[in-house]
């Protein structure tokens, strides 16, 4: 419950930073973001564990959610991986500047990836563990 407040007051933070502008900045706020939604879905599904699991299609959006979420964080962080490599690798500031590939690596690939996943295994979404 303690991470809650803390990664909304870093949101917070690096939304009131000077030199907000950047793309690291971005790339961060965008990272803090997907944990956060991730940690409320993750609570909210805890807390409601037993009326999920008694119906199957909230059971199902739940688990999509936090396969998503999930992914999303750790895509972020690989885009973060990316952004560092190219700025320490690179003679051009790459800190400033179009985002278009870094937001499709960090939402669109974990949604192509969720897409297939329920396009192959739907029924297996949500078994009665619920992923929690």
């Amino acid at each position: 419950m303690l991470a809650l407040p803390l990664l909304l007051s870093a949101l917070l933070i690096l939304a009131l930073i000077r030199g907000g502008g950047t793309n690291s900045n971005s790339i961060h706020k965008n990272l803090v973001m997907c944990v956060f939604v991730a940690e409320v879905l993750y609570l909210v599904a805890l807390k409601a564990r037993s009326p999920l699991v008694s119906n199957e299609f909230p059971c199902k959006l739940t688990a999509i959610g936090l396969h998503y979420a999930w992914l999303s964080t750790f895509s972020w962080t690989l885009v973060d991986s990316i952004h560092l490599y190219r700025m320490l690798t690179e003679m051009r500031d790459v800190n400033h500047g179009q985002m278009r590939f870094y937001y499709t690596m960090g939402y669109g690939a974990p949604a192509i990836i969720v897409g297939l996943t329920i396009g192959v295994r739907a029924d297996q979404y949500g078994n009665f563990y619920l992923y929690v």
